[in-house]
C-alpha cells in the first residue's frame, strides 16, 4: 500500500476501515468513526484512495435505491424503470409562451 506524504491515515486505520466496509455500517457513519469524509471512505471503497495491489474494487457495492412509495403503501410502489415518460411541458398551463 502506497501511503501519500501528508495522510491522515495509517495502514492499520486503512485496514480497519476496509474491515468495516465488509460490513454492515453505513459509509457515512465509517466516516465519523474514522473522523475522515465520506468522500474519502467512497474514495478507499473505490480504490482511488489507498489502493491495494491485486485487490477487487468496489470492496462495497452500491445499491441502488429505485423503488418509489407514494403514501407509505408499498401496493403503490414501482421500480423506476416501469414507470412512463412525462408528457410534453404545456406552455398554455402556467400562461407563459416560452
Amino acid at each position: 500500500m502506497l501511503r501519500p506524504l501528508c495522510a491522515k491515515l495509517t495502514e492499520e486505520i486503512v485496514e480497519e476501515i476496509y474491515i468495516e466496509l465488509r460490513g454492515v455500517e453505513t459509509i457515512t457513519a465509517i466516516a465519523l468513526m474514522f473522523g475522515v469524509s465520506r468522500g474519502l471512505i467512497d474514495h478507499i471503497n473505490s480504490g482511488k484512495a489507498w489502493p491495494v495491489r491485486w485487490y477487487t474494487y468496489p470492496i462495497r457495492k452500491k445499491e441502488k435505491k429505485i423503488a418509489l412509495n407514494y403514501g407509505g403503501d408499498p401496493s403503490h410502489s414501482f421500480p423506476l424503470e416501469d414507470s412512463y415518460p412525462c408528457k410534453p411541458y404545456d406552455t398554455q398551463w402556467n400562461g407563459s409562451n416560452l
